[in-house]
């Protein structure tokens, strides 16, 4: 079983995370890393992150709206960049009030207090509405911040929200392109193709790099750079120019470009590369976030 199935999720581990956040972090970095965090000076990517973590991101409102799945798109908007929006079906509090029969045959459901609470439900005639129901009611009544010490999920109210599904040329699942930005300058990014089966590391400039995370293999620099880049490497530049460290994703399909998400703490800042001293390298990329403005 995982670190988060063992170690997490508890009532006392809630009580520590909530209240020892520092040490909470701390304990979770050496279990999934197999290292101590060096929190007062941090110099790779993953401590930079939970640095920003736990002294900078947790109590910042603009950090918290884009964090929240539903709320996001407000940020969007702000920022001029609500054409990227993909079509929202609807918001609920409870899955219980979801209106089944107004939604379409294909679609994706989202809890928006979290991270990995999603659902791809591709034939709704098909689909089990009571275990949907009942995982969705499960997701809803966990308090993800305290649960995995993700300190900028604290507060987000928990809402289901469903958008339109995300159809591909070849059927496959979308390609995901992921930017690491900083200030408004995209460091590098990382692609995912055919529902997260394979990686690719690329620097902005589009320049492959032999370097692979999470066990997953890469396609060894046979992926071809998007027609759209620029544009794509335009609106994160837009959507990151207020955060040292965020990552801004998005998809691209039928020539056209339509935003993922924001996300603060990549895999939970426990990022294991391969090699490993790509942890440091892309950490140098970013600036010394502990006199960060």
């Amino acid at each position: 079983m995982s670190i988060k199935d063992n170690l997490l999720g508890s009532k006392i581990w809630t009580n520590i995370s909530d209240n020892h956040p520092v040490f909470a972090t701390k304990a979770i970095y050496r279990i999934a890393m197999k290292k101590s965090l060096n929190i007062k000076k941090p110099e790779t990517l993953n401590e930079k992150m939970q640095w920003l973590k736990l002294y900078k991101y947790k109590d910042n409102v603009i950090v918290k709206k884009c964090a929240d799945k539903y709320r996001v798109r407000e940020y969007l908007k702000e920022k001029g960049c609500d054409s990227l929006l993909n079509e929202l079906y609807g918001v609920w509090t409870s899955p219980h009030d979801i209106k089944w029969d107004e939604l379409p045959e294909r679609f994706v459901l989202k809890c928006t207090h979290g991270s990995g609470y999603n659902l791809i439900i591709e034939d709704k005639n098909s689909a089990d509405i009571k275990a949907i129901e009942k995982k969705l009611d499960m997701w809803m009544h966990e308090k993800y911040g305290s649960k995995f010490c993700e300190l900028i999920y604290e507060g987000i109210s928990p809402r289901i929200i469903a958008e339109k599904y995300i159809e591909t040329i070849d059927g496959k699942a979308p390609t995901d392109y992921k930017f690491f930005c900083s200030y408004g300058k995209p460091k590098f990014l990382y692609v995912m193709q055919g529902n997260d089966e394979i990686q690719d590391y690329y620097t902005a400039d589009w320049e492959w790099l032999p370097v692979r995370s999470a066990g997953r293999p890469n396609s060894n620099n046979t992926l071809l750079k998007p027609e759209k880049y620029e544009e794509m490497l335009q609106y994160a530049s837009i959507l990151s120019k207020d955060f040292p460290i965020v990552r801004v994703d998005f998809y691209y399909e039928y020539g056209r470009v339509l935003f993922g998400e924001m996300t603060f703490l990549t895999t939970g800042g426990y990022t294991k590369y391969d090699p490993a001293e790509y942890d440091l390298k892309f950490g140098k990329m970013f600036p010394d976030v502990t006199i960060s403005n």
